[in-house]
C-alpha cells in the first residue's frame, strides 16, 4: 500500500517517461529502467461526449495466451491511451489494450516473445477505425521488452514489465515518435 502510494505521488510530480521491467522469478526481483512524450490535447467536440473504452479493454482478441509474462500500464495522464505489443519477429499484434486517463490495467498470460511496445495516445476514439479522433498521438519505446520463461527445477522464471506512460523522475527509458501508419500496422 505504501509502494504505490509513493508511486503515485512520484509520478505526479515527474519530469521524464518511464518503464521499469521486473523480471520475476522464484529467487527475487530485479529493477531497471526503460518514456512517452505527450502532445496537449484539444477540447473534445461539443456536438457530442468524447468516446472512452472501459479501462482494460482488449480492442482485439488476445493473441497466444499460454505464456506466464506479464505487463502492467500505468497512464497517469489526462489522455486515454490504445496499447500494443507487437512481436519483432513475425510483426503480428499480440495483445491491443485500452487505458483510459489516470488508470492502470494489467495485461497477463504473455507467452514468451521478444515484443515492441507501442502506444497511440488521445481523445474521443473510432472504434471501427481503431484510432483516436482527436489529438492522436503514436510512439513506441525504443528497447523491446523480452517475455522470456526459463524453465528450473524449481519451476519456471518469467519476466513481468511495468510501463508508465507519463512523465516520471530520474526515467532512463526512450521512446521515439512514430506514424500513424507504423502504429496502425497489423
Amino acid at each position: 500500500m505504501t509502494r504505490r502510494i509513493v508511486l503515485a505521488a512520484v509520478s505526479i510530480a515527474s519530469l521524464l517517461g518511464m518503464m521499469i521491467y521486473l523480471p520475476r522469478t522464484q529467487q527475487g526481483t530485479q529493477l531497471s529502467t526503460v518514456p512517452v512524450s505527450l502532445k496537449s490535447a484539444r477540447k473534445p467536440s461539443p456536438n457530442r461526449p468524447p468516446v472512452s473504452l472501459q479501462n482494460g479493454t482488449d480492442i482485439i482478441p488476445p493473441q497466444d495466451l499460454q505464456g506466464f509474462g506479464k505487463l502492467k500500464i500505468i497512464n497517469g495522464t489526462t489522455r486515454d491511451a490504445a496499447v500494443k505489443l507487437v512481436d519483432s519477429v513475425s510483426g503480428k499484434t499480440r495483445r491491443f489494450v485500452y487505458v483510459q486517463a489516470n488508470r492502470e490495467t494489467n495485461i497477463a498470460n504473455i507467452s514468451p516473445c521478444n515484443c515492441r511496445l507501442k502506444l497511440s495516445m488521445g481523445i474521443d476514439w473510432e472504434q471501427k477505425k481503431q484510432k483516436f479522433l482527436q489529438n492522436p498521438s503514436f510512439s513506441e519505446f525504443s528497447n523491446p521488452l523480452n517475455f522470456k520463461e526459463i524453465k528450473k527445477e524449481a519451476g519456471v522464471e518469467w519476466m513481468e514489465y511495468r510501463a508508465t506512460l507519463h512523465p516520471v523522475p530520474h526515467g532512463s527509458a526512450r521512446t521515439k515518435q512514430i506514424d500513424a501508419s507504423d502504429f496502425e500496422e497489423k
